[in-house]
């Protein structure tokens, strides 16, 4: 009998003991260990296979394309551009604004940009017949990486002084693209295309971003609010 009533008070209050073995785990272990544990576990459902290594991979000036098909598969000598509309380097500072934000998702996962610079120059990146998809998959396999991040820039201007007649605001337009390095298939997509037409505009209208604040703003200010806006879309 009296057994019997024992039983029963374990049973009652078994959620209480399950809540002092939870407490236990979290003092037990340490906290390193439970951020990597979730940090796994995030892309492990996101990302199939997880992602063990990343790169970005400079990008490309070229026109802007009607879809992405369109832009892996165009061979570098048709990809073409409007220099005017481009400052000098616009796609080396691109690169490394995205370098830089890729690095705060992912971390320690995420391939040193001068290394994938090397492995770039030294894979003869610079063959007219190849395409950006090509390219891609040749540079994340030389780095070997599971996913790679590439895109291509078509504008980057930057504001004009009023002193030199009516003032223009800069002007950033550009791609960035997440592939699986083994199969070559497209993760996602961002598209940035703005310009500031006057002090006031509020250069990202409608999608909660603030003025910016009565100034002109630069060509690399725009850039890099740019990427910040299209990797608040990001999904992993």
């Amino acid at each position: 009998m009296k057994t019997s009533k024992i039983v029963l008070i374990i049973k009652k209050h078994l959620w209480l003991v399950f809540a002092v073995i939870v407490c236990a785990l979290f003092v037990y272990f340490p906290a390193e260990w439970l951020n990597h544990s979730t940090y796994s576990s995030v892309f492990a459902q996101a990302l199939e296979p997880p992602p063990k290594k990343v790169a970005v991979m400079p990008f490309f000036k070229g026109k802007r394309p009607e879809d992405i098909e369109e832009m892996l598969n165009c061979p570098l000598e048709r990809l073409g551009c409007n220099q005017n509309d481009l400052i000098e380097d616009a796609e080396k500072i691109l690169t490394r604004i995205v370098q830089m934000t890729v690095e705060s998702r992912f971390v320690e996962i995420v391939i040193p940009l001068a290394d994938v610079i090397t492995a770039y120059d030294n894979m003869g990146a610079n063959s007219s017949r190849k395409t950006p998809g090509m390219l891609a998959k040749q540079l994340g396999e030389a780095l070997g990486v599971d996913y790679i991040f590439l895109g291509n820039v078509w504008r980057y201007r930057k504001s004009r002084d009023i002193a030199l007649g009516s003032p223009s605001g800069a002007s950033v337009a550009f791609n960035v693209f997440f592939l699986r390095v083994e199969t070559g298939q497209k993760i996602w997509k961002g598209t940035f295309d703005q310009t500031q037409r006057s002090l006031t505009d509020n250069v990202l209208a409608g999608k909660g971003s603030v003025k910016p604040g009565l100034k002109w703003l630069s060509a690399n200010d725009l850039a890099r609010l740019g990427v910040k806006e299209v990797f608040k879309k990001f999904p992993y």
